[in-house]
């Protein structure tokens, strides 16, 4: 029996707005008014994962899905909605790899830009080592979903 104690270090966790409108096809009404589809994910810093290479990448949890107006468009509530309801009901809210310096580069230019309502760090939370890390990371989804940070 191994009793060697590992020690685990705390989630680092961080939310990300991924633009991922070349992967969109909206009608054409609702297209006249988006400018841009944003995919939301989350990951922890702290966890990395070499997939079958030496460049380490972040296991990105999908969780919400948002679109952002053209520059000048004025998007009523009816259309907003219509919007949201297409997006979401189409959306892949799956995980995904990314590898680490495209994330942080992402990161770097977002607060070059001074665009904070892409990227935002949500903080730290120890993890249960009574309790499966996957499970504890999963958690952290139904608290985005319900208040989201961005």
């Amino acid at each position: 029996m191994n009793t060697a104690i590992t020690e685990t270090l705390p989630m680092d966790l961080h939310v990300i707005a991924i633009d991922e409108t070349e992967y969109w096809t909206m009608p054409e009404h609702m297209s006249a008014v988006i400018g841009r589809i944003e995919q939301l994910y989350y990951y922890d810093a702290n966890r990395v994962t070499y997939c079958c290479e030496m460049t380490p990448s972040y296991w990105l949890e999908a969780y919400d899905v948002r679109f952002i107006p053209k520059s000048g468009c004025v998007v009523g509530d009816d259309l907003d909605e219509r919007i949201y309801d297409t997006l979401r009901q189409h959306a892949d809210l799956e995980g995904t790899y990314y590898h680490c310096h495209n994330i942080n580069g992402l990161i770097k230019r977002y607060q070059a830009e001074g665009v904070n309502f892409r990227y935002r760090h949500i903080g730290s939370q120890d993890v249960d080592p009574e309790v499966d890390y996957d499970e504890q990371f999963m958690y952290i989804r139904e608290g985005l979903c319900s208040n989201a940070p961005m």
